[in-house]
């Protein structure tokens, strides 16, 4: 563990002492998905409890929410029990005119002009872009000042409201499952095989960061994946492995996936 993450993990560990403390719920900012791994490990005391939210069931980006046991939460496809006083909001983006805009923008279009803003990325969780705009997970913190001043992402107008965290969902396509052939179980030969492109291009996907097993960064290109992964790649969506059902003639791995994204 670097001293980054050592850092990382007090910080959390004081979340816990304070929720413990004050006998109410505290929460951290959005992490990453490393960061999620290094909450994952955590010792909790048997009266604290601890629960991810992000907005929508398999976010990328989730805040760490520590409370005492008695309050006994729940949650219901990524969202939490309307009782639950949490920081997290959702915003919708949307394109003014968006049939005459030239270049719709992407996700990195999104970032990029809620940065300009000087929004810090620990107050983001994801951003799920539609064909009418984004939908924002964000902290109710910084929500007041992103819909007052986002006008623009790149030459686009835009307009943002609050929406309920409960219709978040209806912006997240439905998944295309499929079956795929691969000669190994291989986190490159997955990716090249569901996106369509080459092995060496899906090798320098991975090398490049633009990859994450599980919410973690993987630079492993052989890693061997298996039923239940969900894997992300930027710019392109998310694989989901759901099981292996068998070989082809030639001995080729068959693999029924969840694709969402192009």
């Amino acid at each position: 563990m670097t001293k980054e993450d050592t850092l990382f993990r007090r910080r959390l560990e004081d979340l816990i002492e304070r929720s413990d403390r004050i006998g109410y719920p505290v929460y951290s900012d959005f992490l990453d998905g490393g960061q999620r791994l290094i909450a994952e490990t955590l010792s909790l005391p048997p009266q604290i409890r601890m629960m991810f939210i992000g907005g929508y069931e398999d976010a990328e980006r989730v805040i760490a929410a520590f409370y005492p046991a008695f309050f006994n939460y729940t949650m219901d496809n990524g969202v939490p029990e309307e009782d639950m006083d949490h920081p997290v909001r959702a915003l919708d983006i949307r394109l003014k005119a968006a049939k005459f805009v030239h270049k719709v923008p992407g996700h990195r279009d999104y970032l990029g002009a809620l940065m300009g803003l000087g929004i810090k990325r620990e107050t983001m969780g994801d951003i799920l872009v539609h064909e009418g705009g984004a939908v924002l997970i964000t902290l109710e913190s910084v929500s007041a000042y992103i819909q007052e001043s986002l006008t623009s992402v790149g030459a686009a107008e835009v307009i943002v409201d609050p929406i309920p965290l409960a219709d978040v969902g209806k912006y997240i396509p439905d998944g295309q499952e499929k079956i795929i052939d691969v000669s190994s179980a291989r986190l490159d030969a997955v990716i090249s095989k569901t996106f369509n492109m080459g092995r060496s291009d899906a090798l320098q996907w991975v090398r490049s960061g633009r990859v994450h097993l599980n919410w973690k960064e993987m630079l492993q290109n052989d890693k061997a994946v298996k039923a239940g992964d969900l894997i992300s790649v930027r710019g392109k969506g998310r694989i989901r492995i759901l099981e292996e059902v068998g070989t082809t003639r030639s001995g080729r791995i068959k693999l029924k996936i969840e694709k969402f994204g192009s």
